[in-house]
């Protein structure tokens, strides 16, 4: 029998960064009603919407109703679906339930894998409808491999809007699910998202303690550093590595971690990106009530020795440094595939013969940056920068008015030189 400590050991020796995201196809019995995505609903256009689950393939939809109880009022306005702004409408089903919550014709949501998944996967977790707290009471989920099923869970009294099935899932290439009843009478089936894996999501009500540390050199005189640290309640023993219930053996170093901060205004609440971490050291201690965790910006990927600097005659450019550097740090791509990281073409025009020392490849791109008159920016949706001081770039103007105190002000030393071993 498996262990939590031999599964947090197998976990912690793979390599996240080089699995990447795979090519993937859906089918859905009703596909004009299938919707994924953050969504700009604008009644006069088009919505262009991007899909966010798995690192599918856009879609571009029409504006629809859905005519559903709970949803429009019988004067026509709206619950729950503004006006303007963005809303995550995740799979909506063409048919409706009967007034048991039964469907005559099954919702089926088949994700079909370029290739087979040969890395175990922690888990797979169903969000139905958060915003309506709504959900399917009886499903089915299959995984299959080579059109043979290997796991199934037939369920049929749910009562949770996000489901997580504790099972570790290894050699697949396809998920089936079948929404065979609804919660509500005649609602449609919605799917927010279908996770590979576990999400944790913590609330202020699970928070006892929030700090966020920030710093960012106008000069590249020091590495930038955009840091949290928390503590959540663990009064459950979730956290807890003795615990063979628990998720410990999931919390792997560099996990990504996103942060909203949110105010409520009336009736709704507005949230603003506070930014993607990375996670880099937790703690638990044995009967405490909390769980600390610590994160920190996309640097958190450069912490490794960069020992592949080497002396050009002709010399090199700073860009071609940087993009060396960039290709050891193995980041992991966006959802839409594209790079993390982005060099000011500035660079490019800039070359030394100096090698690059026997430092850690973050200490290594502030030397470029310094030498290149860059900054270094990590930015709150986890992507890095390396470009000139833009003066005007503020998310937020701090003056006399809204400062609670006044600014420190030191002067530093002009660099002239930098000397390399």
């Amino acid at each position: 029998m498996q262990t939590v400590s031999d599964k947090w050991k197998q976990n912690q020796e793979r390599d996240f960064t080089s699995e990447g995201y795979l090519d993937i196809t859906m089918q859905v019995t009703d596909p004009e009603v299938f919707r994924v995505g953050s969504v700009a609903v604008n009644t006069e256009a088009d919505i262009s919407m991007t899909n966010t689950v798995l690192g599918m393939d856009s879609y571009d939809v029409k504006p629809y109703t859905t005519l559903e109880p709970y949803v429009w009022k019988l004067d026509g306005t709206r619950i729950g679906l503004p006006d303007t702004g963005e809303l995550f409408t995740g799979y909506v089903s063409e048919v409706t339930c009967n007034g048991a919550g039964n469907f005559t014709t099954q919702p089926v949501i088949t994700i079909s894998f370029s290739e087979t998944i040969t890395h175990t996967v922690p888990g797979i977790t169903l969000i139905f409808s958060e915003v309506y707290d709504s959900y399917a009471t009886s499903f089915l989920l299959e995984v299959s491999n080579n059109g043979n099923v290997i796991y199934s869970l037939d369920e049929t009294a749910n009562d949770k809007a996000t489901v997580i099935i504790d099972q570790d899932f290894v050699n697949f290439d396809e998920v089936s699910l079948t929404i065979r009843k609804w919660l509500k009478p005649y609602e449609r089936a919605r799917v927010a998202a279908l996770l590979m894996g576990f999400t944790e999501q913590f609330t202020k009500t699970d928070i006892f303690k929030y700090q966020n540390t920030q710093y960012i050199g106008l000069v590249s005189d020091k590495l930038p550093k955009l840091e949290i640290t928390f503590d959540v309640d663990n009064t459950s023993g979730k956290f807890n590595p003795l615990n063979p219930d628990g998720i410990t053996a999931y919390l792997m170093n560099k996990q990504e971690i996103s942060v909203k901060y949110g105010f409520k205004l009336n009736n709704n609440v507005e949230y603003i990106t506070g930014g993607t971490y990375f996670l880099s050291e937790w703690s638990a201690p044995q009967n405490g009530l909390k769980a600390t965790f610590r994160a920190r910006d996309i640097l958190e990927y450069f912490n490794n020795t960069y020992m592949k600097g080497r002396y050009v005659p002709a010399g090199q450019t700073l860009y071609d440094m940087a993009m060396d550097i960039f290709t050891e740090a193995n980041l992991p791509l966006n959802r839409d595939g594209t790079v993390r990281y982005h060099v000011d073409n500035s660079l490019q025009t800039i070359k030394t013969k100096a090698p690059l020392p026997l430092q850690s490849m973050a200490v290594c791109l502030q030397l470029i940056a310094n030498a290149g008159k860059c900054i270094i920016r990590p930015t709150r949706d986890g992507q890095i920068y390396i470009e000139p001081l833009n003066i005007d770039l503020s998310d937020y103007e701090i003056n006399n008015f809204n400062s609670y105190k006044k600014a420190e002000i030191e002067t530093i030393k002009q660099v002239k030189d930098i000397k390399v071993k």
